[in-house]
Parts: structure tokens; C-alpha cells; sequence
């Protein structure tokens, strides 16, 4: 069985989404980004997640079905626990109805050192947070950078204008994907992703 999910980021205008229309036109699902610039002044943070916080409560209001999802850019172990418990701490006492995302800022890595700071994080997160863990990528990186350990971890493929993705690397199959980031739902001022989620997302 597979679900679909709309993803809103934290970024749009604080008057942009409107759970209760989401709702009402069908969208069961949305996906809360959680990517506060980790080591920046809680004065910077605060209002993101301010207004992050506010949507979550607004959506669970809503009855809408939420996932979280981070972006990591760990250049080293120490860095990649101190992110983990970034995001444990931003999620831990949330309530997501799926899986949380982890995409890996990979520029300037070796793929030897991005699966190993990638699954890295994805432990001590699943540790600090009490959520297991899954990976969001694109087709290319899925293919070309992920290998061994971190592919038990459930794929969030990201691949536009195809009929299925074209390459999961050395995953057996993906768990969800993202097959356009510029849709349109009512109750959101400006465009979002849509994805396809199966059972082993959530």
C-alpha cells in the first residue's frame, strides 16, 4: 500500500499554509522540514523554529500525518554526533508518523567518507531521538555515493519527469519517492514536493 505525502518547507511565509485546506483536498501527509542551521545563535534559530513548531502543532490539529526531515553537512564524527543531537533534541518529544529523513550534504566528500559520517549520524540520531532513521537522495547519488551499511536504512528516492526511478544503487527497493518539487495544493501559497511513500516509510 502507498501514501501520498506533500512537503511544505519552513522557509515559505508564515501565512502560506493552510492545514485545514491541505486536508480538505485530499493531502493526508506533510513533511516538516527540521533543518535549523546547527552552530548558529539561538537568536537565529529561534524564529524558524518558532514558526516550524507552530505549523507542526497546526498540521497535527489538522489531522494531516507528518514526517520530519534534516540536512546534514558533518565534516567529521565529532561533527556528525553533534548534529544528531541537534536534531534529537528539535524532534524528541514530537510525535512523526513516519520514518525521519536524513539527506547528506556530500560536496567535497569522498564516498567512503560520506557513508561512513552519514550512517554515523543516522545511529547516534535513532539513539539520542528514539526514531528510526531513514535516507532521503537523488537518483544519482543513490547509484553512485551509498554503499553498504547505510543501504538497510529505507531509500526516499528524489527523481523528476520519469515513471520510476532509474537507478536505487545497491538498494533492493526504494521506500519513497519524490517525483516533483514544483506541484501545486490548495492551502499553500507557492509550490512543494510530491512523493509517493510505501509501508516502508512509516
Amino acid at each position: 500500500m502507498s501514501k501520498r505525502i506533500v512537503g511544505v518547507s519552513p522557509w515559505s511565509p508564515r501565512d502560506g499554509v493552510d492545514y485545514d485546506l491541505m486536508k480538505a483536498a485530499g493531502i493526508e501527509w506533510v513533511r516538516q522540514n527540521s533543518e535549523f542551521p546547527f552552530g548558529r545563535s539561538e537568536e537565529d534559530i529561534t524564529p524558524s523554529y518558532t514558526r516550524w513548531f507552530a505549523r507542526y502543532k497546526e498540521a497535527k490539529a489538522a489531522g494531516m500525518q507528518i514526517g520530519f526531515y534534516y540536512y546534514v553537512d558533518a565534516e567529521n564524527e565529532t561533527e556528525a554526533g553533534e548534529q544528531a543531537a541537534h536534531f534529537a533534541s528539535l524532534v524528541r518529544d514530537k510525535e512523526p508518523d513516519c520514518r525521519p529523513a536524513m539527506e547528506f550534504v556530500i560536496d567535497g566528500l569522498d564516498n567512503a567518507t560520506v557513508n561512513r559520517l552519514a550512517l554515523a549520524f543516522l545511529q547516534r540520531a535513532e539513539e539520542l531521538s528514539g526514531f528510526a532513521m531513514c535516507v532521503y537522495t537523488n537518483a544519482y547519488n543513490a547509484g553512485n555515493v551509498y554503499s553498504g551499511a547505510i543501504t538497510a536504512y529505507p531509500l526516499w528516492i528524489a527523481e523528476y519527469d520519469v515513471e520510476r526511478p532509474s537507478d536505487i544503487g545497491t538498494w533492493t527497493a526504494w521506500a519513497g519517492w519524490q517525483y516533483d518539487a514544483s506541484a501545486s495544493v490548495p492551502g499553500v501559497d507557492g509550490n512543494v514536493d510530491r512523493d509517493i511513500f510505501t509501508n516502508g516509510i512509516f
